[in-house]
C-alpha cells in the first residue's frame, strides 16, 4: 500500500507500470500484483512525480511472462508548438523493452529522437510538437519470451484564423460580387456562409465556386447586408465578416443622363443635376 496525497501516482514493478485501485477515503492507493508476480522478489516503488514515497520487497516470479500492453494511446490530438505524449504501458517478465517506430513511405522506421522528442519508458514525449510530427506511430514491446505491439496516431492542429475580403464592397444593382474567405490553420474543418446571421443557400444567382468563396450575380437591393464566413473544427471555431453595400442605378446609366441634360445647362446647374443623380443612385428604386 502506498500513502500519498495526490492522484498522480505511478506504480512500478521492476520498471513497468501496474494498475492502481481507486482512491480510497483516506488517500491510500493499493495495488494487486497479477500472477505470476504474487511471489516476487524485486523492489517495488511507489512514485509521485520525482518523489519516491516508499519501497517494498517481494519475491521473484516463478515463471516468465510475455509482454502485454495494458494501456495505450489510440488517437492523440495536440496543438502545434505544445506538448504531446503517446502512451504505451506494458507488463511482463523479464521487464519488457520499448521501441518506437513511425510509419513513413509505407515502411516503419525508428523514430528519430532529439532534443524535442524523448522517451521515458513506455511514453514518447514531444516537448514542442510540430506539423511534421503528425502521423502514425507504433510501440513495440518485447522480452525473452514474446512481444506485443500497439499502433496509434498523432494529429497536430493549428489555431484557426479567418479573414474575409474585401471587408467592404460597394456595388450597383445588376453587378456581381465576390467574397473570399481565407483560412489559416490545420486542418481547416467545415466552412459555413451566412448573411445577417442566416445561412446562405445556393441558387441561380448565389454560388460557391469553392467552399471558401461566395459569388453573387445580378445584385439586387436585398443583397445588401453583412456576410459572414464561419469555420468550425470540432470544439474550435472562428469567423470573419464583410459588408456589401448596394447602390441604385449603375454608374453608366447615371453618366448617360448627365450627358444628355448637361448640354443646355451652365456649370452650377450641371453640378446640381449631378448631385441629384448621385443621390438618386444611392437611394434608387426598390426591386
Amino acid at each position: 500500500m502506498c500513502a500519498v496525497l495526490s492522484k498522480l501516482v505511478l506504480t512500478h514493478f521492476k520498471g513497468f507500470a501496474l494498475p492502481l485501485s481507486k482512491l480510497s477515503k483516506n488517500f491510500l492507493f493499493s495495488f494487486i500484483l497479477p500472477l505470476p508476480f504474487a511471489a516476487a522478489v524485486a523492489e517495488h516503488t511507489c512514485q509521485l512525480k520525482r518523489v519516491s514515497v516508499r519501497s517494498f520487497q517481494y519475491t521473484k516470479p516463478h515463471h516468465n511472462q510475455p509482454p502485454r500492453i495494458i494501456r495505450r494511446s489510440s488517437r492523440v490530438k495536440a496543438t502545434n508548438g505544445h506538448r504531446a505524449t503517446l502512451t504505451c504501458i506494458a507488463q511482463g517478465y523479464p521487464v519488457p523493452a520499448y521501441r518506437w517506430h513511425r510509419s513513413a513511405g509505407g515502411q516503419r522506421i525508428l523514430s528519430d529522437l532529439d532534443a524535442s522528442v524523448r522517451q521515458e519508458g513506455g511514453v514518447l514525449i514531444f516537448n514542442k510538437v510540430s506539423r511534421g510530427d503528425a502521423g502514425r506511430y507504433s510501440c513495440h514491446v518485447s522480452n525473452a519470451v514474446g512481444e506485443d505491439r500497439a499502433d496509434m496516431e498523432l494529429l497536430v492542429e493549428e489555431p484557426l484564423r479567418v479573414n474575409l475580403s474585401p471587408q467592404e464592397l460597394k456595388l450597383d444593382v445588376g453587378k456581381s460580387a465576390l467574397f473570399n474567405c481565407s483560412v489559416e490553420g490545420h486542418p481547416i474543418g467545415n466552412v459555413v456562409w451566412k448573411k445577417d446571421t442566416r445561412f446562405i443557400a445556393s441558387n441561380s444567382r448565389v454560388q460557391f465556386p469553392t467552399p471558401t468563396s461566395l459569388q453573387l450575380r445580378q445584385l439586387k437591393r436585398q443583397d445588401s447586408g453583412m456576410y459572414q464566413c464561419f469555420v468550425h473544427r470540432e470544439s474550435l471555431s472562428s469567423q470573419a465578416a464583410a459588408r456589401l453595400i448596394i447602390g441604385g442605378e449603375s454608374s453608366n446609366s447615371a453618366q448617360m443622363v448627365l450627358n444628355v441634360d448637361a448640354g443646355n445647362l451652365d456649370g452650377k446647374d450641371v453640378l446640381m443635376v449631378y448631385s441629384k443623380i448621385s443621390l438618386f443612385g444611392m437611394r434608387g428604386k426598390r426591386h
